[in-house]
This record gives structure tokens, sequence and C-alpha cells, in this order.
């Protein structure tokens, strides 16, 4: 079974068992993802930009959906105008989990693309060019910049105790899976 389509059940079994819709911000995104982009329109953001998008993430666009339900306060679209400051086709400067950059000085978030907002300006970043193409990364706003690995989305999915440590990133399917899976875990579903 494809990435994608084990997305596509466990969203399924979210929707399905979250009937109070009780998950943080259920009741803004009601469990709707926003319709699906087409290849044409994907392509045209490509060429817009000169960037592929990573494979998983481009597939979720094409196959379940351009944003909506999501972590946070759910996914932004591809194409909103939330991107505008970013500057796609440039490497991301951080190249390793040690290069987590404290705030003190100017962040740069070239070749990303914001996933979600978490709110109090913590937003989950897609690097789309460089060498950490693929894998997520979280800007903290005031703190600074931080790859998004496992203890991470422990945290901001499931509220477990984790701490700030140098940990590989993950990629955008295990960060929507890791929603899925923990928000399904907070309704005593097990997966």
């Amino acid at each position: 079974m494809s990435s994608i389509e084990i997305l596509r059940q466990l969203l399924t079994q979210l929707r399905t068992a979250d009937t109070d819709l009780s998950i943080f911000e259920a009741r803004f995104h009601r469990y709707q993802l926003n319709p699906c982009l087409t290849e044409d329109e994907v392509q045209v953001f490509e060429c817009q930009n000169n960037v592929i998008l990573p494979d998983d993430y481009r597939q979720f666009l094409l196959e379940l959906g351009n944003g909506g339900v999501g972590p946070g306060f759910g996914m932004l679209k591809l194409l909103s105008k939330n991107h505008d400051c970013y500057c796609l086709d440039k490497p991301f400067p951080y190249e390793s989990p040690e290069d987590m950059i404290l705030a003190n000085g100017k962040l740069n978030f070239d070749g990303t693309f914001p996933l979600a907002e978490y709110g109090c300006g913590m937003v989950a970043l897609l690097v789309i060019t460089g060498k950490q193409r693929g894998k997520l990364w979280f800007a903290t706003g005031e703190d600074g910049i931080f790859p998004l690995g496992k203890n991470l989305c422990g945290f901001l999915h499931a509220g477990l105790d984790a701490y700030m440590e140098a940990e590989e990133p993950v990629c955008f399917s295990e960060w929507y899976r890791d929603w899925l899976v923990n928000s399904l875990a907070t309704l005593g579903v097990n997966v």
C-alpha cells in the first residue's frame, strides 16, 4: 500500500472517530481537504518558482488535497498568498540537524515552504531546495529554526515531553502520518 493510501485510510479513521470535532482545530477544518490540484497546476507552480516539489508532498497535492485538515491550524494551500516572502529557488542554508539556529541573528527561510501554522509564530516548513530537500524544519519565531524530528513531532502532535535536540528531520508523509496517528491515539483509537 502506498504512503498516500495509508494517509487516506488514517484520515478516514480520524474523521469517523472524531464526530465531536474534539481534536485541536477540528471545528475549523472539519476534517476536510481542499480540492486536489491538477498536474498542470503543480507544474505551473514549479515552473514559476523554478523548483520541483518533493515527491510525497507533490503526490499529496495531486491525490489527497491542496491543504486543509492537518497539524496545527491545518495545512496551508500551495497557491496561497502566504508564500510570497519565501524565495523557493535559493537553497535552504542549513545543512544538518546540528545547524539549529537561534534567533539572535536574522533567520533565513530561503528554500522552504510553510506547511502549517501552530500559533504564536510557530510554523512547520517543508524544505524545497538544498541538502535538506524534502525534510521538515520548524520555525519558532522568537527562538529560531530547528529540524522537525520525531521528538518535536511528538511534542507538537501529542503533547509528549520532548526536548529540542539535534535530530534528523522527518519528511512530509512522516510528519502528516505522525499527526494522524497521535490524533487517533488521543481519541483512544489504536492504529
